[in-house]
């Protein structure tokens, strides 16, 4: 069996690398036309085990919800114990159920269309029931002009997960949903925060669009998507790429993560800064996770776990009976 492009990744958390801002020109300058891959192994490991002497990064309790962070695994358990949340299994049982495995010595890592794909995951904060985790992917293949990477971050809302009936490896919603920030906090609010913030108006201020006043933050983001920098660019998911950072008074302090807008920044991500107020829905969780009694905070995750990755890696090739001369 072969792998399609569409069944290798989970859309929530590993969607494939997008080419809108250049990401994806090394899948573009692939040996291969036709995406078909057979899974040579698929394996955790330790991106820097100097920086990660202990088997478990974070453990904790939020929401009702028991998380657990080791170099292995992002695991969550529900009050009554089942487990509603394994990045791990879903993404092998994704790769397990896409391809066929092969023995490691069918295809030498020098082979051309060989490919090595790559998943960096760092938890970020945890309020209540949202969980937000920084994703790095990382894509090379034998042949291309060079790696493919993007950083962003994303945020799931493990509530709705078990409302909606998901489990981890169910379809393509395998791990959960993603949650955006005006599903959480009102638009106008959001809305007047982001035009408040600087990158946002050089955006604006660039596409000469100091006339036009978006009335929601859907207009505000299809206006601005893109941009001429090449340290970053504006998403059309930008809303859904947030971590809490810390609380000032009754404001919580957001930081929504842009990726490279173009290739020689690939895998950069730079932080936009807003103030919100503090919803009563979020009130109680954002204070235990201030205080450190449940939940964590961006500002305390940078300071102590810094240097923490779980690293999950596959292994595969692009057939050759499958490929057209390009």
């Amino acid at each position: 069996m072969r792998l399609s492009a569409s069944s290798v990744i989970l859309v929530a958390l590993v969607g494939v690398v997008a080419c809108g801002n250049g990401a994806g020109d090394a899948a573009q300058r692939s040996p291969a036309v036709k995406p078909a891959r057979t899974l040579i192994e698929a394996h955790t490991t330790v991106a820097d085990t100097s920086a990660a002497p202990k088997d478990t990064f974070w453990v904790g309790r939020s929401g009702g919800y028991a998380i657990e962070w080791t170099w292995r695994d992002i695991v969550v358990d529900n009050a009554a114990g089942e487990r509603v949340l394994s990045i791990r299994s879903a993404l092998d049982r994704a790769s397990a159920d896409a391809g066929t495995p092969v023995e490691s010595d069918d295809v030498a890592d020098t082979a051309y269309g060989a490919c090595t794909l790559e998943y960096h995951l760092q938890l970020r904060s945890v309020v209540g029931s949202i969980v937000s985790l920084e994703r790095l992917q990382y894509l090379s293949c034998r042949g291309a002009a060079h790696p493919s990477v993007h950083t962003s971050y994303v945020a799931l809302d493990l509530a709705r997960t078990e409302r909606e009936g998901i489990v981890p490896g169910d379809g393509e919603d395998g791990i959960g949903r993603e949650v955006s920030l005006t599903d959480l906090f009102p638009d106008e609010q959001v809305l007047a925060a982001l035009l408040g913030d600087r990158l946002v108006q050089r955006r604006i201020e660039e596409i000469r669009g100091k006339t036009i006043r978006p009335r929601t933050t859907a207009e505000l983001v299809a206006l601005i998507e893109g941009g001429s920098e090449c340290e970053y660019a504006f998403e059309s998911d930008m809303l859904r790429s947030f971590a809490f950072h810390h609380v000032e008074g009754d404001r919580v302090a957001v930081r929504i993560g842009l990726s490279h807008g173009c290739e020689a920044a690939r895998g950069r991500l730079t932080q936009i800064g807003i103030l919100l107020p503090i919803p009563p829905a979020l009130r109680t969780a954002l204070e235990a996770a201030s205080r450190g009694t449940e939940g964590m905070l961006m500002r305390e995750a940078s300071k102590n776990l810094d240097g923490a990755v779980t690293l999950f890696a596959y292994r595969y090739r692009i057939d050759e009976d499958d490929q057209e001369t390009p």
